[in-house]
C-alpha cells in the first residue's frame, strides 16, 4: 500500500481526471481519511498509544498530505471531494494539533471549511471554525480567534451540540486569557465544566479545570489555581492523557514557582519534560525547558539557565515554532541582563523584535519594545527608553492586551521617575494600578504598589513623602501575603526597611530586612545577599 501512494502521490498532476483516475483518488482520500481518524483514536487511548499513534502519523504523513493536496484542488468542482476535503481535515484533528505547525494547519483548515459551506454543512463548518479559532489563539492573535469561535459558538446552540457549545467554550476561554480577560475566561470555563459534567465528558471536564487553574495563577490566587491544576491532572492521569499530564504538571509547577517554592518547580519542570520528550513533542519541550531556564534563573543558577534557553532555542528553529523562537531570544535578553551584560541582552531583545515584526506577532512585538526600553532605563537613558514605553503601550491598547497596558505603564511610570518627572510617573503608576485592579489582576497591582513605594524612597523626598511610601509599600505587602508570593512580600519588605531607615527607625528596619532576607533565601534569590549585607550595616551603625 505504501508503493501504491507513493505512486498516486507523483502523478497525481500528471494524469487527467478520467473517472476511472476520479474514482481511484477518492478511494485513495476515503482510506488515509479513516487512517487519520484511526491515529486519532489511537492518540486518544493514552499512555504508550501516544507514542503509536504519532510512529503511524509520521510514516504516513506524505501520504496524507497528497490526500489533502488532491481533494483541496477538486473541492470546488466536486460535491464528493469537497466531503472529503472536510472530513480528512477534522479526522485527526488531535494528532494534527499536537503534530503541525499553526500556519500548515491554518491553511488546511481554511480550504476546509470552505468545502464545508459550499455543501451548506453547518455542524463541519462549526468544527473548522473551532479548530481556526484555536490556530490564531496558537499563532498569537487572540482578537482573530474571538470571530472564529463566537461563529462556532453560535452555531453549536442553534444545533443544539452540547459537546460542540463545550468546546467553543473552552477555546473562547483561551482567547479571554491571552486578552486578560480573565472574568470572561473564568465565565465560560465555567460553563464548559457544567457542560462537560452533564454529558460525561471527561477530557472536556479536565480542560475547564485546566483553563480554571490557569486563569486563577494570572490573577494570583496561586492555592486555587493548585487545586483546579490537580483536579485537572488527575483525570488526565486516569485517561492516560499523557500530552494533558504534561501540560497540567508544568502549569502546577508555574504556581509552585509563583509560590517561591523553586525546587519544587523545577522537579515538576522536568517531569513535564521528560514526557515530552517521551512524546516526541518538541513544541512543548521548547516551552517547558525554557519555563526550566527561568526557575533556574530565580536560584541564581545563571548557567544552568542559560544552557536550558540554549535548547529552547535550538528546538524553536528545528521545528520552525517562530513563537518559541521568539520567547527564548527574550529569556536570553532577559538571562545577560541579570549578569550585567548589556550588550548582549540588548542584541537579543533587538533580534526577538525583528522576529516579532516579520510574523505580525504583536503581543511579542510589545514585549521586546518594553525590554529593550527597560534596558535604555537602566542605564539611565531615559530619553531613549520614552518611546519605547510608549510604543510598547500603544501596541498593548491596540490589540487589547490589558495584562499588557497595565505592565507598559508601570514601565512608563518609572521611566519618568528616573527623568525627573515625579507627576507623569505618579500619574502612570496611578494608571497601571487602577487598570490591575479593573481587570482583577493581584500580582500586577502588588507590583505597581511595590515600585511606586520604591521610587518614592530613592527620590531623596520629604519625611511626609516617605510616610506615604510606607503606606503604599504596606498595601503592596499585604496583598503580596493574601497571594502566598514570597518572592513579592520580600521586595515590600526590603522597601519598607529602606523606609524605616529613613525614618531613623532602625529596629523596625533590622526587622524588616531579616525578614526580607529569611524569604529571599527561601525562595533561592540572590537578592538575598544585598539584604544580608544591608542587615549588617544596620546593625553596625
Amino acid at each position: 500500500m505504501r508503493r501504491q501512494a507513493k505512486l498516486i502521490q507523483i502523478t497525481l498532476t500528471q494524469i487527467t481526471m478520467e473517472p476511472v483516475h476520479f474514482n481511484a483518488f477518492i478511494r485513495y482520500v476515503t482510506y488515509y481519511a479513516g487512517l487519520l481518524a484511526s491515529v486519532d483514536s489511537l492518540y486518544l487511548e493514552g499512555g504508550d498509544s501516544v507514542l503509536a499513534a504519532t510512529a503511524l502519523f509520521d510514516l504516513e504523513r506524505a501520504n496524507i498530505e497528497a490526500a489533502r493536496v488532491w481533494s483541496e484542488s477538486q473541492a470546488s468542482a466536486n460535491a464528493e471531494a469537497a466531503s472529503l476535503c472536510s472530513s480528512l481535515a477534522n479526522a485527526g484533528s488531535f494528532i494534527c494539533t499536537f503534530k503541525l505547525h499553526p500556519l500548515e494547519r491554518r491553511r488546511w483548515l481554511e480550504s476546509a471549511l470552505q468545502a464545508a459551506r459550499s455543501l451548506a454543512n453547518d455542524e463541519m463548518a462549526a468544527v473548522h471554525l473551532g479548530n481556526l479559532g484555536d490556530v490564531f489563539i496558537r499563532l498569537g492573535q487572540p482578537r482573530n480567534a474571538l470571530n472564529y469561535i463566537t461563529e462556532s459558538l453560535e452555531i453549536y446552540r442553534r444545533t443544539g451540540n452540547r459537546k460542540g457549545e463545550g468546546n467553543a467554550l473552552g477555546n473562547l476561554a483561551t482567547a479571554y486569557a491571552d486578552l486578560a480577560e480573565l472574568k470572561k475566561t473564568i465565565e465560560c470555563s465555567e460553563q464548559r465544566l457544567t457542560i462537560a459534567e452533564e454529558i460525561g465528558d471527561r477530557r472536556g471536564k479536565a480542560s475547564s479545570l485546566g483553563s480554571l487553574g490557569s486563569a486563577y495563577y494570572s490573577l494570583g490566587v496561586f492555592t486555587r489555581a493548585d487545586d483546579y491544576q490537580r483536579q485537572a491532572l488527575e483525570i488526565d492521569v486516569a485517561l492516560g492523557d499523557r500530552r494533558g499530564e504534561s501540560t497540567c504538571t508544568a502549569n502546577i509547577a508555574l504556581v509552585q514557582l509563583a509560590l517561591g517554592k523553586t525546587q519544587n518547580a523545577i522537579d515538576l519542570f522536568q517531569k513535564a519534560l521528560q514526557i515530552d520528550r517521551e512524546l516526541g513533542d518538541r513544541q512543548a519541550e521548547g516551552v517547558c525547558v525554557g519555563n526550566l531556564g527561568i526557575a533556574f534563573s530565580r536560584f541564581g543558577e545563571t548557567t544552568r539557565a542559560i544552557d536550558c534557553f540554549e535548547q529552547q532555542l535550538k528546538l524553536a528553529r528545528e521545528t520552525n515554532d517562530v513563537q518559541t523562537e521568539a520567547l527564548a531570544l527574550c529569556n536570553f535578553g532577559g538571562a545577560y541582563a541579570d549578569l550585567g551584560h548589556l550588550e548582549k541582552a540588548r542584541a537579543n531583545y533587538e533580534m526577538q523584535l525583528e522576529l516579532a515584526r516579520r510574523i505580525g506577532d504583536r503581543h511579542c512585538e510589545g514585549l521586546a519594545l518594553s525590554n529593550l526600553g527597560g534596558l535604555l532605563s537602566q542605564a539611565k537613558d531615559s530619553a531613549g527608553a520614552l518611546p519605547l514605553h510608549q510604543q510598547a503601550l500603544a501596541i498593548y491598547r491596540d490589540i487589547g492586551d490589558q495584562r499588557g497596558e497595565a505592565l507598559a505603564l508601570g514601565n512608563l511610570g518609572h521611566n519618568y521617575f528616573l527623568a525627573g518627572e515625579g507627576e507623569l510617573a505618579a500619574q502612570s503608576y496611578q494608571d497601571s494600578i487602577a487598570l490591575a485592579r479593573r481587570i482583577g489582576d493581584r500580582p500586577m497591582e502588588a507590583d505597581g504598589l511595590c515600585n511606586m513605594g520604591l521610587s518614592i524612597l530613592t527620590a531623596d523626598l520629604p519625611k511626609e513623602a516617605v510616610e506615604g511610601a510606607v503606606d503604599v509599600l504596606t498595601h503592596a505587602l499585604q496583598i503580596s501575603r493574601e497571594l502566598e508570593d514570597k518572592r513579592r512580600q520580600a521586595k515590600s519588605l526590603s522597601g519598607l526597611a529602606q523606609a524605616a531607615q529613613l525614618l531613623d527607625e532602625i529596629e523596625i528596619a533590622l526587622t524588616f530586612a531579616h525578614e526580607a532576607f529569611g524569604l529571599f533565601e527561601a525562595c533561592g534569590d540572590p537578592r538575598a545577599e544585598k539584604l544580608r549585607r544591608f542587615a549588617d550595616q544596620l546593625e553596625n551603625a
